[in-house]
């Protein structure tokens, strides 16, 4: 199919040709002659279809319309090509010396004494008859997959308003693991000041204290009526964080971190 003429060739698009049924019709390939005047684009673009007839008979192309504008009548125009009957007849058989045909186009498709076969009859050897296709669980995992994310995203919301709502219960809850932050770093990083601060912002988080309530004699006196032997080592440990500011080194201060995560840790396992 050529349109030939004078204004913007190439924008056109391929012709919506109603092809028989039996052809199977492969994309155009599209050749323009088309040169740049003062006057503006003057050429021609064609279309080059390659269709291939599946059964014989008598075909016909309807007739093809094309609708422009003339500028100089200022009206549209309507050109016109006429319809095309096509006569199809059976080819050789196959082991009768027929000889062999090839289109050449774009997608190189060749017939070579024989037809081609587009429609498998035959379960293909890859894939099992009773195997379920991958399609079906992806689909379901994408169906399932905005849900999920809702619910975790729910989840994840309503932790956070409980922890809101409970804020002196999820700093008890996460008094060991932020004591853990404090203390496992480098020996050399390690102060008397950072393991003491550390033990007391712990018991703080896990008693539900203020800063202005913590005092060793307080927290003593609270721990005796729970467990006097934690409370007994708790006092221990104290004092020997209060002497280790006093000539410490970085061996000591290290094994000062230690004892306090033991003896915290031996606190959770008490009151959990």
């Amino acid at each position: 199919v050529t349109y030939r003429g004078r204004g913007n060739l190439k924008f056109l698009s391929a012709p919506d040709i109603a092809w028989p049924a039996e052809f199977e019709v492969f994309d155009a390939d599209i050749e323009d002659n088309i040169r740049i005047s003062e006057k503006g684009e003057l050429g021609t673009r064609a279309f080059k279809f390659v269709a291939i007839p599946r059964a014989p008979g008598t075909y016909t192309l309807p007739l093809l319309k094309a609708v422009s504008f003339d500028p100089m009548k200022a009206r549209h125009v309507t050109s016109r090509a006429p319809s095309v009957t096509l006569s199809v007849g059976k080819g050789p058989q196959e082991g009768e010396g027929a000889a062999g045909m090839s289109f050449h186009h774009q997608q190189n498709v060749q017939v070579l004494n024989q037809d081609i076969r587009h429609i498998q009859l035959t379960p293909s050897r890859f894939i099992p008859r009773n195997a379920t296709p991958w399609t079906f669980w992806g689909l379901l995992g994408l169906f399932l997959l905005g849900p999920g994310t809702f619910g975790v995203l729910a989840w994840r919301r309503s932790l956070r308003r409980a922890e809101t709502q409970d804020r002196t219960g999820t700093r008890r809850k996460k008094a060991y693991r932020a004591l853990g932050q404090s203390l496992r770093a480098k020996p050399d990083d390690l102060t008397p000041e950072i393991v003491g601060e550390a033990m007391e912002q712990y018991l703080m988080a896990k008693l539900g204290w203020e800063r202005s309530a913590l005092t060793r004699a307080a927290v003593h006196l609270h721990l005796m009526e729970r467990d006097p032997k934690l409370a007994a080592s708790w006092d221990e440990l104290w004092e020997a964080c209060e002497l280790q500011r006093y000539g410490a080194t970085a061996a000591n201060t290290s094994e000062m971190a230690q004892r306090v995560l033991a003896l915290a840790q031996t606190t959770e396992a008490s009151w959990s």
